[in-house]
């Protein structure tokens, strides 16, 4: 079997049957990581930021008009969204052999 190295979807996979090379993952990178982490600060920071300059015209409901209410209501949203995943887990679960039965 040949190493000759290939790109697929634009990413190098280092050989020809599609296997990454050890270490070529960018996120198994600790410091790339931490990058990623403090990116998304940014953005975050910077669209909470951007509400000070951004008003919106034709609010629908009058508490969105309180600074920040789209970052509050979206981190509400996802908070719930994992405390209903939780429950749902519960009701869902099976035993671990259930398909061996």
């Amino acid at each position: 079997m040949s190493m000759k190295r290939t790109k697929r979807h634009g990413l190098d996979v280092g050989n020809s049957d599609g296997l990454p090379r050890s270490g070529g993952d960018w996120f198994a990178r600790p410091a790339n990581i931490q990058r990623f982490i403090y990116g998304l600060y940014f953005v975050c920071a910077v669209l909470v930021l951007a509400d000070w300059v951004y008003e919106d015209p034709h609010p629908y409901f009058a508490v969105e008009k309180i600074y920040a209410f789209q970052a509050w209501f979206g981190f509400a949203a996802f908070v719930v969204i994992v405390y209903l995943g939780k429950l749902l887990r519960l009701i869902v679960r099976r035993p671990e052999d259930y398909y061996d039965r």
